[in-house]
């Protein structure tokens, strides 16, 4: 974690996991090295406290006159799983931290969540947890619920994880990107990066208006974060092994080969067969009709 990094919001983990619920705990001491988010103050200090604007950098200068031994009122803090995001008390952490401080009293409400949160959390790591929660939820229904989930489609499930070199399959990506990033930033990258997975360069001219200005809206977030966060995520064995409700999987006849490799790999581990439909990635857009005929079988199959 690089210490000139932003706070972590505390929105960024209320909105990616499951909170469960919360109490109040009371005043206590906490570690100062755990404290490593905000409530709404993520962007005016970075990771190790240190203010990011001249006045609160006076504001701090005047608490080392006031408090210059430390001792600080408490300040206002929310707890997830160890970890601290401040309410109230943003410059009596930065002066703890010029101190050299390693505890500082805190008034704490404590949420509740089953995932666990470590000092160096990123916004990338939220991400991954959060797909990793999303499939565990929607895996679990099919696990436990099948007279609910009937069944699953997937289309070139995107499980990087499963190719023999990563490496080899990123590396074209990376460098389309790096170049259309550098003539015309994210929303010239995310359409480049849309027509080459859909194996043509027409394809970007076939998405609906309204779903290119969204994608094109988003590509900072995509490039910026989701990706570095997905890119190696794989659901472990025991999650895929325990799928009871049966899985199609699809790929398209013309479209990157690793989409086939990686649909095989995965249709290996569920037992399964790998279909085809006409099309690249895109099937569904340049394709409707026939993508829908190579899912019609199996739909017939699970809605008997």
């Amino acid at each position: 974690m690089a210490s000139d990094e932003s706070l972590l919001p505390l929105a960024e983990v209320t909105d990616r996991l499951r909170i469960s619920g919360q109490h109040y705990v009371g005043v206590k001491p906490i570690p100062v090295g755990r404290i490593i988010g905000s409530v709404d103050r993520a962007v005016d200090f970075d990771r190790l406290f240190r203010p990011r604007r001249l006045p609160l950098r006076r504001r701090l200068r005047e608490l080392h006159n006031v408090f210059p031994d430390g001792v600080v009122p408490a300040i206002s803090t929310y707890e997830v799983d160890g970890m601290y995001f401040v309410v109230d008390g943003h410059h009596r952490v930065a002066l703890a931290h010029e101190l050299g401080m390693e505890y500082i009293d805190a008034e704490v409400t404590a949420l509740t969540t089953s995932h666990a949160l470590t000092p160096d959390v990123d916004v990338r790591q939220l991400i991954h947890t959060e797909q990793h929660r999303i499939f565990k939820e929607r895996s679990g229904l099919l696990v436990r619920h099948p007279e609910v989930v009937r069944g699953a489609i997937l289309h070139e499930p995107g499980l990087y994880a499963l190719v023999d070199d990563f490496d080899a399959v990123r590396a074209p990506v990376r460098a389309l990107v790096q170049e259309a990033m550098e003539g015309g930033g994210p929303p010239a990258a995310v359409e480049r990066l849309w027509c080459y997975v859909a194996g043509d360069e027409d394809a970007w001219n076939r998405l609906a208006p309204a779903l290119r200005e969204r994608m094109c809206a988003t590509a900072s977030t995509l490039f910026g974060v989701e990706l570095g966060a997905y890119e190696l995520s794989l659901p472990d064995e025991e999650t895929l092994t325990s799928l009871a409700a049966p899985v199609h999987l699809l790929v398209s006849e013309d479209s990157l080969p690793f989409y086939a490799e990686i649909a095989g790999r995965l249709g290996e581990r569920l037992g399964v067969d790998v279909a085809t439909t006409r099309g690249r990635h895109d099937a569904y857009h340049e394709h409707p009709s026939e993508f829908a005929e190579a899912m019609r079988p199996f739909l017939r199959e699970v809605t008997r």
